[in-house]
């Protein structure tokens, strides 16, 4: 199955039992996360803190094909003014959310003043920026942080997201693929561990994370797959579903846009939008489906109650 989301469910699960989860949670139609998200809206609670989301007319899909149908888009990034993708190598640029584009003379965000997000990755760990450095970078890792694998020559921050309706709260994706999330206290936890789409394949690929980080428009995190399309969480990184209905399965790269209110997703048949909307999660969709994951944590709670038991009857003969 697809994924494991609560962080202690998962350290019963996979401690000692990593081998029967993954070959009983497999299955041939991919899946969301078990959780169901919160049923709070998608603005942030806080009262006049959150813009209100602009209207999205009823009848559009959750993601919308924007440009390059057909095409392979590596990376999607959003500045202060423009989306930027990178496709086959080349640069691109569009100022009015994708409905056109020009090639890339020079960094579109230059001279923009820009800041930076305020967590991101360097020398393999997660550090924090001080607000009154807004130029730097400190070299002293967040207590906890994950060990994380060395950014491509691309990455301005690792795939790392901070969604800012939730002060302190960050969701990182370790050297091993493995989701954490750090909650409001600074305590760092796991947070999901993806498993193989069915038995004899590989597990999937985590290529991306965003969040809505400049304003609190949202508790969203989102990832990239390169197998389960889109993941998302709805309370800073706690519960996962799939939120890719639409979408291709490969997800090379996500942006998030605060400026636009809009998700963008580089996938291996072009470039997509998702406006963000009052209602937070995706309607369910089939590939959504949870009964092949709840009938795999029931065989498993199963086998090891089996075992447990025949192990302390051996102990008390």
């Amino acid at each position: 199955m697809a994924t494991e989301p609560r962080r202690g469910r998962a350290r019963r699960v996979l401690a000692g039992w990593a081998v029967a989860a993954t070959a009983l949670l497999a299955a041939p139609a991919p899946a969301h996360a078990a959780a169901t998200p919160s049923p709070s809206p998608e603005v942030s609670p806080s009262p006049g803190a959150a813009p209100t989301p602009r209207p999205v007319p009823a009848t559009e899909p959750w993601w919308v094909r924007v440009a390059f149908a057909g095409r392979r888009v590596d990376v999607v990034t959003a500045g202060s003014v423009v989306v930027t993708v990178l496709i086959g190598g080349r640069a691109q640029v569009s100022a009015d959310e994708g409905r056109t584009w020009q090639p890339a003379l020079a960094n579109p965000d230059a001279g923009a003043a820009q800041p930076g997000p305020r967590w991101r990755v360097a020398a393999g760990r997660v550090v924090e920026r001080p607000p009154a450095s807004p130029g730097g970078i400190p070299l002293t890792p967040d207590p906890g942080s994950p060990q994380m694998a060395p950014l491509a020559a691309r990455d301005r921050h690792g795939p790392i997201a901070a969604p800012a309706a939730l002060p302190g709260v960050v969701v990182a994706v370790d050297r091993d693929g493995v989701v954490w999330r750090r909650g409001a206290d600074g305590r760092w936890a796991r947070a999901l561990l993806l498993l193989p789409q069915r038995i004899g394949a590989g597990t999937p690929r985590i290529t991306a994370a965003a969040a809505f980080e400049r304003q609190p428009l949202s508790d969203a995190v989102y990832l990239a797959t390169d197998g389960y399309s889109v993941l998302e969480s709805t309370d800073g990184g706690d519960d996962w579903i799939r939120a890719g209905p639409g979408l291709p399965d490969r997800v090379l790269g996500l942006a998030a846009d605060d400026r636009t209110q809009s998700v963008y997703a580089a996938t291996g048949d072009g470039l997509w939008v998702h406006h963000l909307r009052a209602t937070p999660a995706p309607p369910s969709y089939p590939d959504a489906a949870l009964h092949w994951r709840w009938l795999g944590i029931a065989l498993v709670t199963l086998a090891a109650a089996a075992l447990g038991t025949g192990g302390l009857l051996r102990a008390l003969r």
